[in-house]
């Protein structure tokens, strides 16, 4: 008798080990945070960094140099065909580069203030400003027409 009794309580420990891991499973089911239907995907961020331009100081006013303020409207104040020109009096908020000598042209970018750009064409009158199309020396397809209102000429820009 005391052999079955040894077996029964054995075979008694082993079937309530198996009632209580069974419970103990459903317990962890039961209480695990839900899956959403949709799972979150990662979200890549973008930080854009504007590339350093060649910016020379502007030529200081002495007699026989050029302006280091912007040209008035109308006048072309000493800029022409391969000369170097800067962007200034747009109090930080650039200039409008466009398709052609005009307000009514599409813009094509924004020139920074103070980014240099060399003439390659002009003059042309239209909307009340003189237009002349620039093009940057360091990448050919920036390009485009700016009024000389927003120009000043500067030194030709060092060597990259």
């Amino acid at each position: 008798m005391s052999t079955i009794l040894n077996w029964r309580v054995i075979l008694g420990g082993i079937f309530l080990a198996i009632i209580l891991c069974l419970g103990l499973g459903l317990l962890t089911l039961a209480f695990r945070p839900e899956k959403s239907t949709q799972e979150a995907q990662p979200t890549a961020g973008l930080t854009i960094i504007p590339a350093n331009t060649p910016t020379p100081l502007t030529l200081p006013d002495t007699p026989g140099s050029a302006s280091a303020t912007p040209n008035s409207g109308d006048s072309q104040g000493g800029i022409a065909k391969g000369v170097y020109v800067q962007i200034s009096g747009t109090g930080g908020e650039g200039l409008r580069l466009r398709s052609g000598p005009g307000v009514k042209y599409d813009p094509l970018f924004l020139g920074m203030e103070a980014e240099v750009y060399q003439v390659k064409d002009g003059p042309k009158d239209a909307d009340g400003y003189t237009w002349w199309f620039l093009v940057a020396p360091y990448d050919q397809n920036r390009k485009g027409w700016a009024a000389s209102k927003y120009l000043t000429i500067v030194a030709s820009p060092p060597a990259q």
